[in-house]
């Protein structure tokens, strides 16, 4: 008896370690899923598009910046259909370009047309979801591409 006993007390030690693990495991996807900077700032919905297939849909947002900063776009492409939902941020500015419409020219292109008449062009990758661009602008000046 006294033998089983023994045996019986590192197992729970293990097992309680194991499932506070998991636990933090959890809690940590869920707070990068929810505090992860992937277009999840609220914003007003200037224009949304969906490509040929259904597979991808983007969103034109238009973010306020508040009494002491100017407006700044973002649009979001996303996958609504995949088993792991992930967002993209291909195109960003800080007041200036203005984008004024997207749309898809194929399932995998998006096209962003912006207030002056030029356009830019984003690839998406079938089967990571990656863009093959980012655009990234602060007044007017292109940070990264």
């Amino acid at each position: 008896m006294e033998r089983q006993r023994a045996l019986a007390k590192p197992t729970r030690p293990i097992a309680v370690r194991l499932l506070l693990v998991l636990s933090l495991l959890v809690l940590g996807a869920l707070g990068y899923a929810l505090l992860s900077d992937t277009g999840s700032r609220p914003g007003h919905v200037l224009a949304r598009a969906t490509s040929a297939h259904g597979e991808y849909e983007a969103e034109l947002i238009e973010l306020n910046g508040g009494a002491t900063d100017a407006y700044g776009y973002e649009v979001i492409l996303s996958a609504p259909g995949r088993l792991l939902a992930r967002k993209e941020v291909p195109f960003r500015s800080y007041m200036e370009p203005v984008p004024t419409a997207i749309h898809f020219t194929d399932n995998h292109t998006l096209e962003i047309i912006l207030e002056e008449g030029s356009t830019l062009t984003v690839t998406i990758d079938e089967k990571t979801f990656a863009v093959d661009r980012r655009f990234r602008f602060h007044r007017g000046e292109l940070q990264g591409e």
